[in-house]
């Protein structure tokens, strides 16, 4: 699913200086909230759902089960409930006839109630769930049925409950992060163990741990709220149980003992927590949500301010097929006792209504939490695609894509898992009683009405950036080639063939960063000078400016002593290696010689900005899971972008002659910069970057930390053939605008092979654009250094490039 897509700006980040929340709840207190809790284990032992192989009732408990209410008040009286159900499922009957009551009784819309189930398979069956699935006699219906009207009654006294305890509170959200949910359609699960330790898990997956934080009083806690996108089947016994989410509920609130827990299911339909069928990995993956949650606690909270925004809709998504009365006939007589069920519910309604339903009444709802997340609650079954792009449309942190909520009617494939088949993509359609497999349309149907949604709360418009596919390049090493209109590969003959590889270089690269924010989106810069020394040749400030709605960059801007007045020089953007000083290396701070190019380069004459990376230096407490960025690398794209907005206003700079330089990380964020930003001239990577399948062999993990691209671990498997896009286009990208590497020939990170062997190829575009000159390799005797010669002939390279005259 992918990625040039539309993030969220829709929040606003505190400063560093008050990035740590302390709650002090006043009389004037902008939030209400109140929470209750009812157990709804059965007292008699009736029929357990989730699995179809079950063939008697259940036969005691493990845990509990429970209904838990959560009533949010904003300050102009707009409430929010959140319910979550210890249950597999519930269906559309249920959901309607819980709103209707919960609207009569206590005056709530049906767009501020979300009900919300864990999808444990260790519940009861309720409603008419999953009925197809189960051939219960008379009696067990009857328990059903019973249960079920008790369940009813018990979730709309629990919301009132919670409205009774309506208080003054404060409300914050967070992200962590836990890692056991395992993509079953793409790995075996036998040999998870095995491929988990070997890191070849393979498949998408959503790792996220989004929390909500209630507290009153300053500092007790009412509530917290967590989801993760993984199913609830690691037991399949007889026992009550609330699987991996109930002992995460119980874990946390052991932990927090004046707290509910409240844990909702993500898109988790094709995510499996594995290993599993042992009540103790059961309770390790609750422990390891808790242990989410606290680490994520454990770091600065972002308060909520604002107004609650809800909407609720239910879209008539199209089914493929409708079976005539002549095939449920044959399937009633021939299939096997599942289709037989099915058969069985539709003939019945074909008589009782005279035609089967082409469409089903899907649910979709929005939140908007005042200025923090937007939360989506999607019905059914929810394939992971979905919240991978909808994060990457909306903005990643403060965007939660919840499943299994208000009506859980079928499997919700994306088109690639539709298209794919199987068992999500359509295989489990028998056990809903639906007559068929979705249409294609289902996907883009889905994320339209997320997005008109999220437009009508406030969010980014409905309109803008949807998800364009990656196209299919079978060898991204080869840059002879594009794809036309058909994708079928054509031969690259001129610059206008090129310019359309080259957009799709662009494209492959967001798959894998996310999506590049237009400049629109973001805010002004609004630099502040914090304080100013002297060096020899030159002043450097220590500044600090906004690049988006999160905390501001703080940077080194180095200012020649012989600039003239009216007098405009070329800027240099100088990007620090990987070092807890981040930007001081630059200036030479650090232990290692060779790294000081910001000043060197301002000695030569150069204005130059030397920002702090993201998780350095001043930035060092940034925190990747709450901004709105897929990965690491787009953030410093877009810090770094900022910064070539910042040179190219001074009245100092020359917006036509701005290079970058770096080394180490700050060596392929220059390329990577570089490729997205055409006022960038000249590019200069010391032992930044070589093809993924030569980075340690093609154990491409090193790019995957939260500071990289996370998703080459958790959408592509860490396949270095998966990926994209690579290595040799990030460098031809930069086409004809000037490109320096220094690549040593014993860079233990960077394999110079690699370089050696992406060189001619880059060079054919470099040609291709009449631009060899610009297109310089150097490899240097050294480890991973930029040793003075290749260094000062970098320098060279960008006087020529940017047509300097050095003042050094």
């Amino acid at each position: 699913m992918i990625d040039r897509i539309l993030p969220c700006w829709c929040r606003t980040f505190a400063s560093l200086l008050t990035l740590v929340v302390v709650f002090t709840a006043t009389a004037e207190a902008e939030w209400k909230a109140g929470v209750a809790e009812a157990n709804i284990t059965p007292t008699e032992p009736m029929w357990m759902s989730g699995y179809g192989s079950r063939n008697h009732p259940a036969e005691g408990k493990l845990t509990d089960l429970w209904a838990k209410a959560l009533v949010m008040e904003d300050s102009e009286g707009h409430r929010a409930v959140l319910v979550t159900l210890d249950l597999v499922g519930i269906d559309r009957g249920i959901s309607q006839r819980v709103g209707a009551a919960l609207e009569e009784r206590y005056g709530l819309p049906r767009r501020s109630v979300a009900l919300s189930t864990s999808h444990t398979h260790s519940g009861p069956v309720v409603g008419e769930n999953l009925s197809a699935m189960y051939d219960l006699d008379q009696q067990g219906w009857k328990l059903v049925s019973e249960y079920t009207s008790r369940l009813e009654q018990q979730i709309v006294e629990t919301v009132g409950k919670a409205i009774e305890n309506l208080a003054p509170a404060d409300l914050a959200w967070t992200v962590g992060r836990a890692h056991f949910a395992v993509n079953r359609r793409n790995n075996t699960e036998a040999k998870v163990p095995e491929l988990r330790e070997a890191g070849q898990l393979q498949g998408p997956v959503d790792h996220d741990v989004p929390v909500l934080v209630v507290r009153r009083g300053g500092d007790k806690t009412l509530a917290i709220v967590a989801g993760y996108a993984c199913h609830a089947t690691v037991l399949s016994g007889y026992q009550w149980c609330g699987d991996w989410p109930g002992y995460a509920q119980m874990e946390i609130e052991a932990r927090h003992p004046d707290a509910v827990a409240m844990v909702w299911a993500g898109c988790g339909a094709d995510q499996n927590p594995l290993p599993r069928r042992q009540v103790a990995h059961a309770e390790g993956y609750g422990n390891q949500i808790a242990d989410a949650v606290d680490a994520a606690l454990a770091q600065p909270l972002q308060p909520i301010e604002g107004s609650l925004k809800t909407v609720y809709a239910e879209i008539p998504l199209p089914l493929s097929e409708i079976p005539d009365r002549e095939e449920l006939m044959r399937q009633l007589k021939e299939g096997n006792r599942f289709e037989i069920g099915r058969a069985r519910q539709l003939l019945e309604e074909l008589d009782e209504k005279g035609e089967l339903s082409e469409t089903y009444p899907y649910p979709v709802q929005t939140w908007r939490l005042g200025d923090g997340p937007l939360f989506v609650f999607l019905g059914g079954e929810v394939v992971v695609d979905y919240a991978l792009r909808l994060k990457a449309e909306l903005g990643a942190g403060a965007t939660w894509v919840a499943g299994y909520s208000n009506d859980v009617m079928a499997y919700i494939p994306s088109l690639r898992v539709l298209r794919e088949g199987g068992y999500e993509g359509g295989g489990s359609m028998v056990y809903y009683g639906l007559p068929s497999p979705w249409s294609e349309e289902v996907e883009e149907m889905v994320v339209a009405e997320v997005r008109r949604q999220v437009a009508e709360v406030g969010g980014p418009p409905a309109d803008k950036f949807s998800s364009l596919p990656a196209r299919p390049y079978p060898d991204h090493s080869d840059l002879t080639v594009y794809l036309d209109d058909q994708n079928q590969l054509q031969p690259i003959d001129s610059a206008e063939d090129w310019a359309q590889r080259r957009e799709d270089i662009l494209v492959g690269m967001q798959h894998a960063m996310g999506r590049l924010p237009q400049p629109s989106e973001l805010e002004p810069l609004d630099v502040e000078e914090v304080s100013r020394d002297e060096g020899p040749g030159y002043s450097r400030l220590k500044i600090t400016y906004r690049v988006d709605s999160g905390p501001r960059t703080t940077a080194h801007l180095y200012l020649p002593n012989d600039l003239e007045p009216g007098q405009r020089r070329p800027g240099i953007l100088a990007l620090h290696p990987t070092s807890p000083l981040g930007k001081g290396i630059v200036a030479g701070e650090g232990p290692l010689p060779n790294r000081n190019y910001a000043v060197e380069l301002a000695q030569r004459g150069y204005v130059v900005l030397a920002p702090d990376y993201p998780s350095f230096g001043d930035d060092a407490d940034y925190n990747f899971h709450l901004d709105p960025y897929v990965s690491g690398s787009m953030k410093g794209i877009v810090n770094h972008m900022r910064g070539v907005d910042l040179l190219s206003a001074r009245e100092d700079v020359d917006p036509k002659r701005i290079g970058v330089i770096g080394h180490s990380l700050g060596g392929h964020n220059a390329m990577f910069v570089g490729v997205f930003d055409p006022r960038i001239a000249a590019v200069v990577s010391s032992c930044g970057w070589t093809p993924f399948a030569e980075y340690y062999e093609g154990k491409i993990a090193g790019w995957t930390s939260d500071r990289y691209m996370p998703r080459l671990r958790e959408i592509y498997g860490l396949d270095p053939a998966a990926v994209p896009f690579d290595f040799y286009e990030v460098a031809a990208a930069i086409a004809p605008r000037g490109f320096f590497s220094c690549s040593p020939v014993r860079d233990s990170n960077f394999e110079v092979a690699g370089v050696k062997k992406a060189e001619p190829k880059i060079r054919q575009v470099y040609s291709l654009l009449d631009a060899e000159e610009n297109f310089v390799v150097r490899y240097p005797e050294a480890e991973h250094d930029f040793p003075t010669e290749t260094r000062m002939e970098s320098y060279e390279f960008l006087d020529r490039v940017l047509d300097h005259e050095p003042t050094k």
